[in-house]
């Protein structure tokens, strides 16, 4: 099939992990000389990297996230573009674009970037479930993912898993980056870098780095936005650790920051595969990760320090661990490294073309 025309679906161009891996593939696609549109309610901070890729961007007009016209606009979208694929990201698309897909009929592929912990019973989790048991098939990320999806529809429902696309070059060219904060340069540095959620567990980390920095001289580092980050805010400021934790919100060059960090710090409660800790890997910055599956997944001993997500004084001693042991903290940096180098965009996006042409075959079957 020469030149085929894809179609992705996304909410819009926020921050995370979900975002950047559309922008890595997209542009992958672009260069293989695929017709790569995709539409979208709003901009965000990974939005002129979307633009940057080549593909055709299709912003859809709407009063809120609950707009039924976002359905009917799609519909037109796909009927007038005339998608060989759909693919689906994020709940509201998972949703929306795939009714647009059955209603027009046009193949879709859910992408599932999150694990059964991330969905309590609810009416817009089991729309969810509903519109993807008539994708053709869904990609997770994880094994967590494709397990949830596995329970939902059965056998009914083909099931993929493709790890997530990293621009190992570029990660490789970056150099150790402060992003412009006078950090202290006998302090040890402390990364986290994610959304200020429940799911991300950032009080823990608050917590036991105050029983660190009465120990050690260290700086805290917290990348990124959130719904919890004025509560994250106000619990460094009564325990007065406010000279030594930094809130950086969203940051462009977290590469750099991770280069620069002397440990990365990730003590979700749950996770599908974390593109931020993925990126510390590929970074070779040293990891201190929660005991969960996601992280095992991605990471097996050796590579890191796995603790009690919910054991505060757990992690404080693994912090105080790897500052007293920096050697033994490089090896697990570098064993971390090697992990991900098969996490290459070249090599994941040609799993991807994969699954999209067994779409393209089993549509022609049918017709």
């Amino acid at each position: 099939m020469k030149n085929p025309r894809i179609l992705f679906c996304i909410p819009n161009m926020a921050g995370g992990g979900a975002e950047r891996q559309l922008v890595y593939l997209a542009g992958e696609l672009v260069s293989r000389k695929w017709d790569v549109h995709v539409a979208l309610t709003k901009g965000g901070p990974n939005y002129d990297a979307l633009v940057s890729t080549g593909c055709r961007i299709h912003k859809i007009p709407c009063l809120n996230n609950h707009d039924i016209m976002i359905l009917l606009r799609l519909m037109i979208l796909i009927r007038r573009i005339r998608p060989q694929l759909v693919q689906t990201w994020m709940r509201q698309m998972d949703v929306l674009g795939g009714i647009a897909s059955i209603l027009t009929g046009v193949p879709f592929i859910l992408s599932e970037r999150n694990c059964e912990a991330a969905y309590p019973l609810s009416i817009k989790h089991l729309l969810r479930v509903c519109a993807g048991r008539f994708a053709v098939c869904i990609i997770s990320n994880s094994f967590g993912g494709s397990r949830y999806w596995q329970k939902m529809t059965g056998s009914g429902t083909r099931t993929h898993i493709v790890k997530n696309l990293l621009p190992l070059t570029r990660i490789e060219n970056v150099g150790p980056s402060a992003c412009g904060i006078d950090l202290p340069s006998t302090s040890k540095v402390l990364l986290f870098a994610g959304r200020f959620s429940a799911q991300k567990n950032i009080e823990t980390i608050i917590d036991a780095f105050e029983i660190v920095s009465s120990q050690k001289d260290v700086v805290l580092l917290l990348c990124g936005e959130g719904e919890l980050r004025s509560r994250a805010e106000e619990l460094v400021l009564r325990k007065n650790l406010a000279s030594k934790v930094f809130f950086l919100g969203y940051v462009q060059n977290v590469w750099g920051l991770m280069k620069r960090a002397d440990l990365f710090i990730s003590v979700s409660t749950y996770e599908g595969r974390p593109n931020v800790v993925l990126e510390a890997m590929a970074c070779c910055c040293p990891l201190i990760l929660s005991d969960i599956c996601a992280h095992r997944e991605v990471i097996h001993d050796g590579g890191a320090l796995f603790v009690d997500p919910k054991n505060t004084s757990d992690l404080a001693h693994a912090i105080m661990t790897c500052i007293e042991n920096p050697e033994i903290s490089r090896q697990m940096a570098l064993k971390a490294k090697e992990e991900v180098s098969s996490y290459s965009i070249a090599a994941i996006t040609d799993q991807y073309e994969s699954i999209y042409r067994s779409c393209f075959h089993a549509k022609e079957l049918k017709s």
